[in-house]
């Protein structure tokens, strides 16, 4: 080896080192930048820039779908808070009427509502046939332990079984703006991405595209939709979604770009960002990373050649065009390049590059300088521009500055405010002499609080003033930000006063009862004292409703408010529950006495007759009371308490009565009653009572009628009327007919079978008179027990056939054809067509005991049952009278050719043991041992009482 070339080595291998260390910086700082970015350190700069950047390419909505807003002019027009349940039912029955093919709801249903409300909103999704979609979302609730909890709220059952369920919850990103949103929560769709349909569904997470225009989605008036007050075209064929936009009702959420929008505009939008394709999703972190690595090495290579001043305007350019390529490629494609990062590998090179140059400590001036300079000028920028007023004081007080919203808010010029104590600003502070003193009272550093403004000489005014200590220059000022707060306070008592009166008469409203009610509660608790609450519900005012209109049963109402008020005194509350129910509260009732004497007092100014447009109207009042602590110690107790005791009054005509817990049907008995039916009628509970029927001709018993009882292993003995409707109501009604059309023509083949040819009746229920399938279970039970169908007798009432005349008429022909009878019970309180009663394949009529009970004292009864008897005689059926308990009204009857008579003059109803001793003893019945048959042989046709 020649010396020349190990020169040339030596100096290669000092190269080397050279080399690798000028790539260290680039290393550092790709190292420094993805650390950050893989950590989320940059994710604010990312957001505030993908923000910008739907700025740069507005896009308008599709059209597909509507907001219906719930907006200030529908709060102004409909008058109260919350809005009825049949509010909304109106708005989606208008939409589906217009040709709505959808309709999503973004409404909570959470708070209460009246069952008749419920039912009409029901009644409205169930005509949607599954167009509606309502929301689910999570919330705070409280736990058992007083713990909070979030729990999801969903609507009702009988909504949710007509409509879809989809959630509307979003989460905000932790700067507290709404940028993403999922397809799916838990196992339900977002709203979103259940009205852009299944497609989408099961996507995952997505940004929304704020550069759709929110003002470019159509809107319509809540109320608008509600009166009619809207064009048809607008809607149909289009999707709705209803939601609140206004903001007394706080539903606003903060987004990019547009600062706030309501809660159901960030559905929409989302929707409108999923049907656009323009879902968009973040590059990810893989290819990130490269353009990191690359970019940062290629700007260090880049500044490393060029001048100070070449490197600073290629950084600029090298911004620029990161800037553009990613606002080009989110413009293109649903894709948000993080930019961020790139951008900082650009600066930070750019950054060492200037180190590199020049003396650090002049670059640390500069930037200090700069930075200075900046803050300087973005500060003023704020203070004034800002909407808040900002006034800045001494610690003597003395005002050192005001921006321009000051100046507007106290309605003073500058002159006139700086150099003064901030007391004449805020009379509070007037008395503040040392600096811990106004300290205190501006609340410095702590959360805004409340003042009275002085604007000029001329008024105060409500203020949100909040306080915070700047050290500058040794030297302390205060800082107050003051915002004028005079219409948010009255908009708040406003919806204050709606949330809690009654918009008809102005009384108290349900939610302030119960908080009256609360608080009186309380304090009798405390002083041990008793109080009483009563319920007044109004007599014929439904009359007036439907024969003269709502609007004069409005005026009615209103003028039934006025006369409360004056029969009460100060102390006591009058609140109006709803329709033609008023609730009051007595504090000073102590005993049932005086509650009862302030009701008489009501009830009197009540029937008092009313002059309305020239009418004098008369309405009366059932009044219950409850008292405190005797009935109910909690509101909720006293109230229904009250209800039933209203209800007794109501039933008994007294107008005014007290709870009294064995007449309360509506307890736990009639729960335990209604789910127990069933199991007693599969588990014999049930048993059979039968009552005589006599033939007044030979006075001798042709029939009998089947009577069912419960023995309850709890309650003991029932009688059927505390049952019966239950039945019919649970739909036990079915397997409870065929219990007692069984068990009867059991007793009846072994009356037979030992010699008595006597008939039984059975009622039949109103609901089996239209359901065909009675016709065959009669059969079969006939057929069971080997039983001539002469010998069974089916009772129907007169309202019962009435009913649906068709079905009933198809019904009975096809009983008949079988040989069964057929009776028309309750005759004469109905109003059934003679033209009818003529066609009906019936057998015999029985007169309501009604009628024959008063038949000595009122001559028009016996009119009435003479009358009776001559037009059954004359259609060829035979007549039974119920309610025979002597021996005038039994020979009267037989006089008036009746042909059966029932009653207790004969026997009461009797289980099967006393009525066969009946039999045989009875001098109505026979003795077997003397061979005398029981009954007419001709078996004269009787039906059930």
């Amino acid at each position: 080896m020649t010396i020349d070339a190990e020169t040339n080595a030596a100096s290669r291998r000092s190269l080397l080192p050279q080399r690798v260390m000028q790539f260290l910086p680039a290393a550092a700082v790709t190292t420094f930048i993805t650390a950050i970015y893989l950590l989320g350190g940059l994710v604010v700069v990312d957001n505030k820039l993908s923000d910008f950047s739907f700025t740069l390419n507005p896009r308008p909505a599709s059209g597909n779908l509507v907001l219906v807003a719930i907006d200030p002019k529908s709060i102004e027009k409909l008058e109260i808070w919350p809005w009825p349940r049949r509010f909304h039912a109106q708005v989606i029955d208008n939409l589906l009427a217009a040709g709505a093919t959808q309709i999503a709801i973004d409404i909570d249903f959470s708070a209460r509502s009246r069952p008749e409300e419920d039912r009409i909103l029901q009644d409205a999704v169930r005509r949607s046939e599954g167009r509606v979609t309502l929301p689910a979302f999570s919330q705070l609730s409280r736990a058992d332990d007083g713990s909070r909890i979030l729990s999801e709220s969903v609507p009702l059952p009988e909504f949710r079984q007509h409509a879809r369920l989809a959630s509307v919850n979003v989460r905000p990103d932790p700067d507290g703006l709404i940028r993403r949103i999922s397809t799916r929560d838990a196992d339900k769709p977002t709203l979103s991405a259940a009205l852009a349909g299944s497609n989408f569904q099961n996507m995952e997470e997505f940004r929304i595209d704020y550069s759709i225009v929110p003002s470019s989605v159509p809107r319509l008036s809540y109320a608008d939709i509600m009166e009619g007050q809207f064009d048809p075209a607008a809607v149909s064929g289009k999707m709705m979604m209803i939601g609140s936009t206004a903001v007394e009702l706080g539903d606003q959420l903060a987004v990019p770009v547009y600062q706030t929008v309501p809660g159901p505009m960030i559905h929409i939008l989302a929707y409108e960002t999923l049907v656009q394709g323009r879902a968009l999703h973040s590059l990810a972190t893989g290819p990130m990373v490269f353009f990191i690595i690359l970019l940062t090495f290629g700007m260090d290579a880049l500044f490393r050649a060029l001048s100070w001043r070449q490197s600073a305007i290629g950084a600029g350019i090298a911004l620029c065009a990161v800037l553009g390529a990613a606002y080009a490629v989110q413009a293109l494609a649903p894709v948000i390049v993080d930019t961020a990062a790139m951008l900082l590998a650009v600066i930070l090179s750019f950054v060492v590059s200037v180190i590199r140059r020049s003396d650090q400590q002049a670059i640390r001036l500069v930037f200090q300088s700069l930075d200075i300079r900046r803050r300087d000028i973005m500060m003023r920028h704020v203070v004034e521009h800002s909407f808040d007023g900002i006034v800045t004081t001494a610690p003597s007080g003395i005002v050192l500055s005001v921006n321009p919203a000051a100046m507007k808010i106290f309605g003073q010029g500058e002159t006139n405010i700086v150099g003064g104590h901030i007391g004449k600003l805020f009379p509070e502070l007037a008395g503040s002499e040392t600096p811990e003193q106004l300290a205190r009272q501006l609340h410095v550093g702590e959360a805004p609080h409340e003042l009275r403004g002085q604007r000029g000489t001329q008024s105060s005014f409500p203020a949100e003033v909040s306080a915070s200590r700047v050290e500058q220059d040794d030297q302390t000022v205060f800082t107050a930000f003051v915002r004028d707060i005079t219409e948010r306070k009255q908009q708040r008592q406003t919806l204050e006063h709606q949330a809690r009166h009654d918009a008809l008469t102005g009384l108290p409203n349900r939610v302030m009862f119960q908080e009256r009610i609360s608080e009186i509660i309380a304090q009798a608790a405390q002083s041990e004292s008793s109080f009483a609450v009563l319920l007044l519900d109004l007599d014929r005012f439904k009359e007036v409703n439907d024969t003269l209109g709502h609007h004069m049963g409005d005026r009615l109402l209103e003028q039934i408010a006025i006369r409360l008020g004056t029969v009460v005194s100060e102390t006591d509350t009058i609140a109006r529950f709803g329709g033609d129910e008023f609730a009051v509260i007595l504090p000073s009732a102590r005993n049932t006495a005086d509650a009862s004497d302030t009701s008489r007092r009501i009830l009197s100014a009540v029937t008092a007759p009313f002059e309305l447009a020239s009418l004098t109207l008369e309405v009366g009042g059932s009044i219950g009371i409850a008292m405190y602590p005797e009935h109910g110690d909690e509101p909720e107790s006293l109230v229904k308490c009250a209800d039933v005791a209203m209800y007794i009054a109501k039933a008994a005509q007294t107008g005014v009565a007290v709870y009294d817990v064995e007449k309360d049907v509506n307890s736990v008995r009639y729960l335990t009653l209604s789910g127990d039916l069933r199991r007693a009628v599969a588990e014999d509970e049930l048993v059979l009572f039968y009552q005589p029927k006599i033939n007044l001709k030979d006075q001798r018993v042709v029939a009998t009628e089947a009577l069912v009882r419960w023995i309850h292993p709890v309650h003991g003995f029932i009688f059927p009327d505390d049952f019966i409707d239950k039945a019919e109501q649970t739909g036990v009604i079915r397997e409870l007919t065929y219990w007692v059309l069984d068990k009867a023509l059991e007793q009846l083949s072994r009356w037979h079978a030992s010699g008595h040819t006597i008939d039984v009746a059975v009622n039949m229920s109103a609901r089996l008179l239209n359901d065909r399938h009675i016709v065959e279970m009669v059969s079969d039970g006939l057929a069971k027990w080997n039983t001539d169908p002469a010998s069974l007798i089916l009772e129907v009432t007169e309202n019962a056939l009435m009913a649906d005349p068709s079905t009933a008429m198809a019904v009975t022909t096809a009983l008949s054809e079988l040989g069964v009878r057929i009776s028309v019970d309750d005759f004469g309180t109905g109003y059934s067509s003679l033209g009818y009663l003529k066609d009906l394949q019936a057998d015999e009529l029985k007169i309501d005991k009604s009628f024959v009970m008063a038949i000595l004292e009122d001559a028009g009864n016996e009119t009435i049952v003479r009358s009776t008897i001559g037009l059954a005689h004359a259609l060829g059926m035979k007549v039974v009278a119920e309610g025979v308990e002597t021996t005038e009204i039994c020979d009267l009857l037989e006089n008036l050719n009746c042909d059966v008579g029932q009653g207790y003059l004969f026997s009461k109803p009797l289980n099967v043991a006393d009525f066969d001793e009946w039999l045989t003893h009875s001098e109505w019945g026979v003795n077997l041992t003397s061979q005398t048959p029981v009954g007419n042989p001709a078996r004269d046709p009787v039906s059930v009482a």
